[in-house]
């Protein structure tokens, strides 16, 4: 079970990031833009991209060269692939982009052909991994949280448990999970009332799915689904089996 691409793309130029943001999603690579090395550090981290795209020239203290640098710094980034463009002398550019680890230095102007050549060479000669889907499963039923981690865990996603409401927002942004698997009974806060926050929090940049897994009746989490406008419900009392096939279901359909 795979996933599409997904791409940082750092450019001080508004005009340029969204020509090679649109030569990338054009071609199924999901991206996200920042505009300086810090704001696409700080994306980079919480997107875990498998492609970055930097522009050497960058306003700040921090150019491409630096940006690419701390990315390589990280181990956690050892198999992203960074691709470095430039406007200035190529062969000037082209050693310390090198040697701070990019895969590739692709000169200003390119055609749009060209560069999707030379990125889906390196995605292929890399052979991408694409990380299997994260599901974040919040439940204050420990038996149930445990019983799902472990039937999701098996079936080959990356799961993490939260058994309250309480820090469910940090561990969002920190987990970046896909998928919410949401109570609907819990204490402090309902799966509703938690929805509701998760989706109106503007700093969340890639919002998860939503789906509520209770013992609630079908008809009941149907009424709930509608009214809040998430993504499905599975009905607990329907098995693991149900679960997963259900999931399955909707990441194919994405």
């Amino acid at each position: 079970m795979t996933r599409a691409v997904r791409a940082v793309v750092v450019d001080d130029n508004r005009l340029n990031r969204e020509i090679v943001a649109k030569i990338l999603e054009t071609n199924g690579v999901q991206t996200v833009q920042a505009e300086d090395a810090v704001e696409g550090w700080k994306v980079i981290k919480l997107i875990s991209p498998q492609l970055v795209v930097l522009d050497i020239m960058l306003p700040g203290n921090l150019d491409g060269v630096d940006l690419c640098k701390m990315i390589r710094n990280e181990s956690t980034y050892n198999d992203v692939i960074v691709v470095m463009v430039t406007a200035a002398d190529k062969r000037r550019e082209m050693y310390r982009s090198l040697a701070a680890g990019a895969n590739i230095l692709i000169p200003k102007p390119f055609s749009p052909n060209d560069f999707w050549m030379q990125i889906s060479s390196l995605l292929k000669d890399k052979k991408a991994k694409i990380p299997t889907y994260k599901v974040l499963v919040v439940d204050d039923n420990e038996y149930d949280a445990q019983l799902a981690e472990k039937a999701l865990t098996k079936s080959g996603y990356q799961v993490m448990t939260q058994m309250s409401a309480q820090g469910v927002m940090q561990k969002i942004k920190s987990f970046n999970p896909d998928l919410l698997l949401l109570d609907v009974m819990m204490p402090t806060l309902t799966g509703e009332e938690l929805f509701k926050i998760i989706k109106s929090d503007k700093s969340i940049v890639n919002q998860p799915k939503i789906i509520f897994y209770s013992n609630k009746s079908a008809q009941e989490l149907r009424i709930i689904v509608e009214q809040t406008g998430a993504s499905g419900y599975i009905c607990k009392t329907e098995g693991l089996t149900a679960l997963i096939s259900n999931l399955k279901r909707l990441f194919e359909n994405t």
